[in-house]
C-alpha cells in the first residue's frame, strides 16, 4: 500500500488534480500589482487574568489600529487567482496593573491561605506585525468590467517584533519586597492563516478595486511573556484580528 508503486500512483493523481485546478498552461493571465490600507480590530496579547480566582488584575486588549498592504497576483483561470500579500500594522499599549496572588491549602472541610503576594507594575509594550501570505482567490469571471464577490484563503507567516518595558514591585506577605525592571525586545515568526471575503470592481483591462474584510489568525507567539519570573503572566497570545481594507491593483 505504501510502497513505491502506491506513492507513484498518488503523485500522478496529485499532479493531474493540480493541473485541472490550476490550468496555468491553458490560461496564463497578466500579473497585477496592488496597494492599499485599512483598519484592524483590537488585539488581546495576554490571557484574561480575571478567569483565575487566585489571580487578579487587568491587561485589556490593545486598541484598534491602521494597516497598510501590498500584493502581487496572477490569474490562473477566469475565476481563480494566485496572489501574495504583505501587510504591516502595530499594536501598542501601556497600563498600570495590580495583581494579587494567593497560595492556598485545601484539606477536608478546611480552606486556609498559606501566603500571599501583591504587586504593582507599569507596562509599556508594542507589537509590530508583518504578515506574509500566499494563496488563492476565487471570484466571479469578469469581462472588460464588472463587480462581483471574492473569497480568498492565504496561508500566512507572521513576523512579530515585541518590545516591552516593565517596572514594578512585589510585596510578599508579611514583610518581603522585591523590585524589578525588565526590557523585552525580540523578533520571531509564527504560522497562521488569512481568510478574506469582499467585492472586486473591475474597471477595464488595466485596473481593479477591492474592498472587503480579512480574518487573521496565528499560533501562540510566545509560551511565556512574564516580565520577571516572580510575576507569572502566561503566554503571549497569537494574532486574532479582523480588518476592513480597500486596495487598488494595476496590470502593467
Amino acid at each position: 500500500m505504501l510502497g513505491r508503486p502506491g506513492i507513484l500512483r498518488r503523485t500522478v493523481l496529485a499532479a493531474s488534480l493540480a493541473a485541472s485546478v490550476f490550468p496555468c498552461g491553458a490560461f496564463a493571465g497578466p500579473w497585477s500589482l496592488g496597494a492599499g490600507g485599512g483598519w484592524n480590530t483590537a488585539y488581546l496579547p495576554y490571557p484574561d487574568p480575571n478567569s483565575d480566582p487566585f489571580f487578579g488584575g487587568h491587561h485589556g486588549p490593545y486598541a484598534s489600529t491602521w494597516l497598510v498592504d501590498a500584493s502581487i497576483a496572477r490569474a490562473l483561470s477566469p475565476s481563480l487567482q494566485l496572489r501574495a500579500e504583505v501587510s504591516a500594522f502595530a499594536h501598542e499599549g501601556e497600563n498600570n496593573s495590580f495583581y494579587g496572588v494567593y497560595r492556598a491549602h485545601r484539606n477536608p472541610g478546611i480552606f486556609s491561605i498559606a501566603s500571599a503576594a501583591y504587586s504593582y507594575a507599569y507596562l509599556q509594550s508594542r507589537a509590530e506585525i508583518l504578515p506574509l501570505a500566499i494563496g488563492v482567490r476565487v471570484h466571479r469571471p469578469f469581462g472588460r468590467s464588472g463587480i462581483g464577490p471574492y473569497l480568498e484563503v492565504l496561508p500566512t507567516l507572521f513576523i512579530v517584533h515585541w518590545d516591552e518595558q516593565a517596572t514594578g514591585s512585589l510585596d510578599f506577605y508579611p514583610d518581603s519586597t522585591f523590585s524589578f525592571s525588565s526590557h523585552q525586545d525580540w523578533t520571531r515568526a509564527v504560522a497562521g492563516a488569512t481568510l478574506g471575503f469582499g467585492f472586486q470592481i473591475k474597471g477595464g483591462e488595466r485596473w481593479n478595486l477591492d474592498y472587503g474584510i480579512q480574518w487573521r489568525k496565528s499560533a501562540q507567539i510566545a509560551p511565556d511573556s512574564s516580565p520577571t519570573p516572580e510575576l507569572q503572566r502566561g503566554p503571549l497570545l497569537g494574532i486574532d484580528t479582523l480588518s476592513l481594507a480597500m486596495s487598488i491593483a494595476w496590470s502593467p
